[in-house]
C-alpha cells in the first residue's frame, strides 16, 4: 500500500534544542571553571575556536597539509591572545599554570609546523630546519610535563591508572616524534643539505603545474613526455597548497602526469645542476 509522507512542524523542537544547548554550554563552563581555575575564560574561549577552526573550514584531505587553511593567520592570533591572557591570570606555578603551559607548548608546535611548511613552500631551507628544530623540541618537552609534580621528591606509589595514564602520554607524544621522523624530517634535512651545507639553490619549481590523469596508461606510449605540445585534456593543478582532493580529485587512484617549465638563471650554464623532489605524495 502507498506510505503517505506528512510534514509537520513541531514548535516544541526549538525549545528543546535550546535547552541542551544550555545544558551542554553549562557544562562547558563547569569543566573550564575546574580545570583551568581563573583561567577559564581565555582557555574556554581558546578551546571553543579551535573547535570552529576545524568545524568551518572547508578542508577535505584530513591530513597535516590542512592545518594552514584551518589555522590562519588571524586565527593564530587570535589563539595567542587567548593563550597569553590565560597564563597572565593562571600565575606562574600551580596545576592551573601547568594546564594552560601544555595547550600554550602546543600551540607553539603548531606554530613552528606551519612555519616549517610555509619556509619549505618558500625554498627556504634555512629557515625550514631551524623550525623544524623548533618543532621536535617542542615536541620531546610535551614528554617531560608532569600535571603533578611530586614535591616530596619520594618515589610516588603507583597505580593501575596512573601507570596507564603515563604509559598513554609516553606512547603518544612519541608516536608524534616518530611521525615527525618518518613526514616532515627527511624533506627537511635533504633540502637544508642540498642548498645550505653543500650545495646551493638553483630556481625552484611552482605551485601550479599542468595536470593530467592517465586510469588507462596510454601517456607514455602517447609521448607526453616530450616537450612542446602533447596531446590530452590538460588542466592547472596546484601542488603545494591544495591536495588532489581539494582540487576535486577525491578518490581517484591512478596514474597522472605532470608538467611544467622553471626558468634555471644563468649563471648555471654549463654547470651539472639536479632536479630534485622533496617528496611526492597525491
Amino acid at each position: 500500500m502507498p506510505v503517505r509522507l506528512v510534514e509537520r512542524y513541531d514548535p516544541v523542537w526549538p525549545m528543546w534544542f535550546e535547552q541542551i544547548k544550555a545544558f551542554v554550554d553549562a557544562i562547558l563552563k563547569e569543566f573550564y571553571t575546574k580545570f583551568f581555575g581563573l583561567a577559564d575564560g581565555p582557555m574556554g574561549g581558546y578551546l571553543e575556536m579551535v573547535d570552529a577552526a576545524f568545524r568551518d573550514t572547508d578542508c577535505h584531505t584530513g591530513s597535516s597539509f590542512c592545518l594552514p587553511r584551518i589555522f590562519t593567520s588571524e586565527r593564530r592570533t587570535q589563539a595567542r591572545n587567548f593563550l597569553e591572557e590565560a597564563g597572565r591570570l593562571a600565575g606562574g606555578d600551580g596545576t592551573y599554570a601547568r594546564r594552560v603551559r601544555i595547550y600554550r607548548v602546543n600551540y607553539d608546535r603548531l606554530v613552528a609546523f606551519l612555519e616549517m611548511l610555509d619556509a619549505r613552500n618558500r625554498f627556504d631551507f634555512a629557515a625550514a630546519k631551524e623550525a623544524l628544530d623548533r618543532l621536535d623540541h617542542l615536541t620531546r618537552t610535551m614528554l617531560d610535563f608532569r600535571l603533578y609534580p611530586n614535591p616530596s621528591g619520594k618515589a610516588p606509589v603507583e597505580t593501575f591508572d596512573s601507570r596507564l595514564d603515563r604509559e598513554a602520554r609516553l606512547l603518544w607524544w612519541r608516536s608524534a616524534l616518530s611521525y615527525i621522523d618518518r613526514f616532515w624530517s627527511p624533506c627537511t634535512e635533504s633540502g637544508y643539505e642540498r642548498t645550505i651545507v653543500r650545495g646551493e639553490f638553483v630556481a625552484g619549481g611552482p605551485d601550479e603545474w599542468d595536470f593530467l590523469i592517465d586510469p588507462t596508461d596510454v601517456g607514455e606510449a602517447s609521448g607526453w613526455f616530450r616537450d612542446g605540445p602533447v596531446g590530452g585534456n590538460w588542466q592547472k593543478l596546484r601542488t603545494t597548497s591544495a591536495s588532489w582532493s581539494d582540487q576535486g580529485l577525491h578518490y581517484y587512484k591512478g596514474l597522472a602526469w605532470y608538467r611544467t617549465q622553471v626558468e634555471i638563471p644563468k649563471r648555471f650554464k654549463r654547470r651539472k645542476i639536479y632536479l630534485w623532489f622533496g617528496g611526492v605524495d597525491e
